[in-house]
């Protein structure tokens, strides 16, 4: 029977605080609320995983002539390898490497400058890209396998060109080791994925708009033996201003000034500056695959990519389909769904401090080089790879 002394009764919910960092420019990172960022930050930020930019390097120390990104003087890295110069340097001469890791891992709540999805992180830098963005299959797929080899959780390769079994093989490898690999499908606006997107078990991302539409450039449709467009990310476009905030609808980022405006390369003169591209989508869910990671690591490779597919926010036609694959990733949804609860915002790790040759760092690349390459077509390995942007860590975290 009623109690007429209850006027209501429902389910009391639980209120959640939402972080907002206090980075003065965060307020034109209209690319981190779309993907629930700051929720997201209130339940992991990426801690304790290690994410592999195989790029064209990262401005992650000061050495020789180059200069740390000042924006990144707070956030952990843990030793990589350069195969452009075959050295354990890894160090950015081309400025896009550099831009994708502050999407990732900006250093954060800094008072300075922007933020970064997964600034826990651990960044690993691994150069595969020269000064002109493009390497060959070969220096792509020793990357994939050095990351592997010493410890990355994550992968995120902002590139992509042609199919080969050089690069097939090195993306099996990763996957076949726990790795998750997250790569961008192209910014040609072709119906097909560009590889390493268009292989099985890649996460391939598609880039949207300020509007939450898939950007003009972005590439879409499938790629090999049935594989699809995974999920989009903010890729931007800079031709538009559609939030009226007076600057192009890029994605918001540091890295070197001649890489954004020209003029002759100074690695040691930083600004922020919108790009566009699959490049700039790719990061926010290798960054968001790190998060889950962090408050639930015992999610295997296959569990990460169909937590982000299915949480994902649902664009263009009701339900999957290959102009936006299962939607616009969403950090905290996916996050609910598959992350246990880790207490909130944890303090940054420390920087790593590991040298080359306490890495283990071979001194002329990886063992790669000798084992597979042998059972390969040479010809395969010179193949070059075109940049998609337009623009031991200590254990094996886990096996799958």
């Amino acid at each position: 029977m009623a109690d007429p002394a209850i006027e209501m009764a429902e389910p009391n919910g639980i209120d959640h605080s939402t972080f907002t960092p206090n980075d003065p420019l965060y307020t034109y990172q209209w690319h981190m609320p779309q993907v629930q960022a700051e929720q997201a930050w209130d339940r992991a930020n990426g801690s304790g995983v290690v994410v592999a930019v195989v790029d064209s390097g990262v401005a992650y120390e000061n050495y020789d002539v180059y200069a740390q990104a000042p924006d990144l003087t707070g956030t952990s890295f843990t030793a990589g390898y350069d195969f452009i110069n075959s050295d354990a340097h890894p160090n950015d001469d081309y400025g896009h490497g550099t831009h994708v890791t502050g999407t990732i891992a900006q250093t954060t709540n800094n008072s300075l400058g922007v933020a970064g999805l997964a600034f826990g992180a651990t960044i690993m830098p691994v150069k595969v890209l020269d000064s002109g963005g493009s390497g060959s299959h070969a220096q792509m797929a020793d990357g994939y396998v050095w990351a592997t080899d010493h410890g990355a959780d994550v992968i995120n390769y902002s590139a992509g060109g042609s199919d080969s079994s050089t690069k097939r093989a090195a993306v099996d490898y990763a996957l076949s080791h726990g790795v998750v690999v997250v790569a961008a499908t192209g910014n040609s606006g072709a119906s097909t994925l560009q590889c390493p997107a268009c292989y099985p078990g890649v996460i391939a991302v598609g880039a949207t708009d300020y509007n939450m539409n898939l950007s003009y450039y972005s590439n879409y449709g499938c790629g090999l033996e049935g594989h699809c467009l995974d999920v989009v990310a903010p890729g931007g476009d800079t031709t538009v201003d559609l939030n009226s905030d007076g600057y192009p609808d890029g994605v918001y980022q540091q890295t070197y000034d001649f890489a954004c405006n020209g003029g002759t390369p100074d690695f040691t003169n930083f600004v922020y500056c919108f790009w566009q591209g699959t490049s700039m989508a790719t990061p926010h869910v290798a960054a968001a695959a790190a998060l889950l990671l962090n408050a639930n690591p015992s999610l295997t490779v296959q569990q990460v990519g169909d937590c982000l597919r299915n949480t994902a926010m649902d664009r263009g036609a009701l339900g999957y389909d290959t102009t936006y694959g299962y939607g616009l990733i969403q950090a905290r949804a996916a996050l609910d769904a598959c992350g246990g609860p880790v207490g909130g915002i944890a303090e940054l790790p420390p920087l790593a401090g590991a040298t080359a040759e306490e890495a283990g760092v071979p001194a002329g690349g990886s063992r790669w080089s000798a084992g597979v390459y042998a059972a390969l077509a040479g010809g395969l390995a010179a193949a070059a790879v075109a940049i998609a942007g337009g623009g031991w860590y200590a254990r094996r975290r886990r096996l799958r």
